[in-house]
């Protein structure tokens, strides 16, 4: 019988303001972990309101940055398409979401 290893999931997002109401969710950063294998994949959303649905996006097992650099990265992608700062975003978000395994692993948490 062949058995499946552990799984783990690791979120990262970035957002406009901690405040669901006045923020924007505007990266996704996800880090799997299976067996040893690693994948990351950090992805930006054009436009999705925290506020739609009342509440964050996310609970448990994430970390929020709402850092003056990722607003501001954020916002000049935006409103003025500076493909070099979304660029910039996605690099620091997928080393915030690898950095959550390796703090896993620090602490030694299984």
């Amino acid at each position: 019988m062949s058995t499946v290893g552990i799984v783990r999931a690791y979120i990262d997002i970035e957002t406009t303001a901690l405040d669901p109401a006045e923020g924007e969710l505007t990266v996704v950063g996800i880090h799997l972990e299976q067996d040893g294998q690693q994948k990351v994949k950090a992805e930006a959303k054009v436009k999705v309101e925290a506020r739609e649905s009342g509440s964050p996006p996310f609970s448990t097992l994430t970390s929020t940055s709402t850092s003056p650099l990722a607003a501001a990265l954020w916002n000049d992608y935006r409103l003025n398409g500076n493909s070099e700062a979304i660029r910039t975003l996605l690099l620091y978000n997928s080393e915030d979401v690898r950095n959550l395994a390796h703090i896993r692993r620090k602490l030694g948490v299984s």
